[in-house]
């Protein structure tokens, strides 16, 4: 089985190439363009580099947000594409759920951040378990300082969000907000290609025609669940 795994969710594009083995290969690349000038040149790049092709790819992973409105619609639209060219099934992941994966061995409790702009933040928690990174919380949009009302153990913030929010999250907590470098807070595409494999393995794959990004909150500012169309895989 291998996948590719798309984010572009923040100004970072993250593209994977995950097998049954680990990880082929991944760029993750800072774009000051919008992702739509470079992103299919970047993953053909990955994929020549792999010495491989969009046929034998099993599927691909699309990190289906929250994050950026124009970022989202650009990677959908991309993946959905790939996947009429090729034919290949397309499997949605959550960008706070890609996030917490990489970080599987985490002693305590992860929540990913994302900024939400408005002074708010999209966050999950999750707790490492013997089978994965399990989600504790509902996704959710809420300003720093209702932190503490989610929050009562040491719990470890990751995710691109910790540039904005740092030192709101710090004086909401205290010592209960743990924090790793910057360099380590920014979203892989190999980590969504591994989620997506997972999926794909468990037949959890979408209707191209009907996949829409996740916002988290609609127009009127109110959260929403994660929903997904689920078929049998081809």
């Amino acid at each position: 089985m291998i996948v590719l795994g798309l984010d572009t969710s923040t100004s970072i594009a993250g593209i994977g190439l995950v097998s049954s083995n680990g990880t082929l290969a991944e760029l993750n690349i800072n774009l000051e363009t919008a992702h739509s000038e470079r992103l299919l040149s970047n993953i053909d790049y990955l994929l020549n580099l792999s010495d491989l092709s969009l046929g034998d790819l099993t599927g691909l992973s699309i990190s289906i947000g929250p994050g950026s409105f124009t970022g989202l619609r650009i990677g959908l639209a991309t993946v959905k594409g790939l996947a009429y060219a090729s034919n290949k099934p397309i499997v949605a992941v959550s960008t706070l759920d890609a996030i917490a994966e990489q970080f599987w061995c985490a002693w305590c409790p992860v929540a990913a951040v994302l900024d939400a702009k408005k002074g708010q933040l999209y966050v999950a928690v999750y707790q490492a378990r013997r089978d994965g990174m399990k989600r504790i919380m509902p996704y959710s949009v809420l300003a720093p300082e209702e932190l503490p009302g989610i929050v009562n153990v040491k719990t470890l913030f990751v995710g691109p969000g910790i540039s904005t929010f740092k030192k709101e999250i710090s004086k909401a907590l205290k010592e209960k907000a743990l924090f790793l470098p910057q360099d380590f807070c920014y979203i892989r595409g190999d980590s969504v290609a591994r989620i997506g494999m997972e999926k794909l393995a468990d037949g959890e794959v979408e209707d191209a025609d009907e996949l829409e990004p996740f916002y988290v909150r609609d127009s009127d500012a109110q959260p929403r669940d994660f929903k997904r169309t689920r078929r049998s895989a081809c």
